[in-house]
């Protein structure tokens, strides 16, 4: 079943993908364009993606074309600047500052990354690859990975009590959309 997406930014037009895609210098993979133009950005319904390498994850923020600098597709990647490899193009957040990113350039093109910043270069290196793990081959494979889920049915197949989110357990056990112990 698709997850269900809110508090997702204003419709927008072609024209202002163009407009980004000008300010980025490249294009975006045509599935992320049909993807801003349904629903630019929003936050998922609770939902997992299932990876083996990395454990469970989730999307906490779609990123979208908007007139904010918050959860701003544009002002996102700006303000990340030289922390990942430079094809890469910030999509959306996790609960925890991981990002999860679209390959702009070949030979990986269209690509799904999830960049995990605990990994990160040091400030003044150049940004490697260790901290990326594969997560789809497109963004419509990354999108069908999202599976809605009944809260309180995971946090007990994972040991959580459904009142709380044990805070000191590694991240990726934690369940998706968990900060501080609320949902979000």
């Amino acid at each position: 079943m698709p997850v269900e997406l809110y508090k997702r930014g204003p419709k927008i037009t072609n024209a202002e993908i163009d407009a980004f895609e000008s300010r980025l210098q490249g294009a975006i993979p045509v599935d992320y364009r049909k993807f801003l133009l349904a629903y630019n950005g929003g936050r998922p319904e609770h939902h997992v993606i299932r990876n083996a390498e990395t454990g469970d994850l989730g999307v906490k923020q779609f990123f979208g074309i908007w007139k904010k600098e918050y959860y701003d597709i544009d002002a996102e990647n700006r303000s990340m600047a030289g922390r990942w490899p430079n094809r890469l193009l910030a999509f959306a957040i996790d609960g925890f500052g991981n990002f999860f990113c679209l390959s702009l350039e070949s030979p990986d093109c269209g690509t799904v990354y999830f960049w995990d910043h605990e990994q990160e270069s040091e400030e003044n290196e150049e940004p490697t690859e260790l901290n990326l793990y594969h997560l789809a081959d497109s963004f419509t494979e990354f999108w069908e990975l999202i599976e809605q889920i009944d809260r309180d049915a995971y946090l007990a197949e994972k040991g959580f009590g459904s009142d709380s989110a044990a805070q000191d357990t590694p991240s990726n056990s934690q369940p998706p959309h968990e900060t501080n112990g609320e949902p979000t």
